[in-house]
């Protein structure tokens, strides 16, 4: 389960494959050659992308005729439902950029990404700053304590995870500047009460609900 969470954030935590999630928004079936014209890469790249979409469960991939298309999946059944809140950011960007602070795009400077509109630009930007935090198994097992025990203290954390003081320290930094996580000083660390978004609170909630499977 944590390396499905860790290779979806990845490919979330990507303005190529954004860029090709974006186009499938509107639940649409598209031949790879007419994603790749909208898009504005190569189809070649645009095979690996579409692949490691499908693989971890973001697209879904059908054959008609001698076309195979591809459109957003359902996420319904899936072990870690990240398409849910992914499919609410780019049809409502508004959502997504909710109590978004940051006055300029951060992450995503990619022509892909800058030919957008202003607004689907933030979201994007929400939805790879939200997803970065989730792309390391060890930064999952911390929140995997948080979630099972309410708060997580330094020393504890790192003999229960046989992790360095040093890799705690920079683990839970990336959460923290995340806003998914606070330090409670005394009381060690605990989650944020509230998210920097919208979104980063429905993806949390999604990684929490995975994490908790057997």
């Amino acid at each position: 389960m944590l390396e499905l969470i860790t290779a979806t954030c990845r490919a979330l935590a990507c303005d190529a494959k954004l860029a090709v999630l974006y186009q499938l928004r509107t639940g649409e079936e598209l031949a790879a050659t007419e994603i790749a014209v909208r898009v504005g890469v190569p189809l070649d790249h645009l095979g690996h992308h579409l692949a490691r979409l499908a693989m971890v469960g973001l697209v879904s991939r059908r054959r008609s005729g001698r076309k195979v298309l591809y459109g957003l999946a359902d996420g319904a059944s899936a072990r870690f439902n990240a398409v849910s809140p992914l499919r609410h950011a780019l049809a409502e960007p508004q959502w997504a950029t909710k109590r978004w602070r940051e006055k300029s795009i951060l992450h995503l400077s990619s022509p892909l990404v800058t030919r957008l509109s202003r607004v689907t630009q933030r979201a994007m930007d929400v939805v790879f700053d939200a997803a970065t935090a989730f792309g390391n198994v060890r930064r999952l097992q911390l929140l995997r304590v948080l979630f099972e025990g309410g708060q997580c203290d330094p020393a504890a954390a790192v003999s229960e995870l046989r992790m360095s003081p040093l890799a705690f320290a920079r683990h839970i930094e990336k959460l923290e500047s995340r806003g998914y996580v606070r330090d409670q000083r005394a009381a060690g660390w605990s989650l944020a009460a509230r998210p920097r978004t919208a979104f980063h609170g429905a993806l949390l909630s999604e990684v929490g609900a995975a994490l908790a499977l057997p």
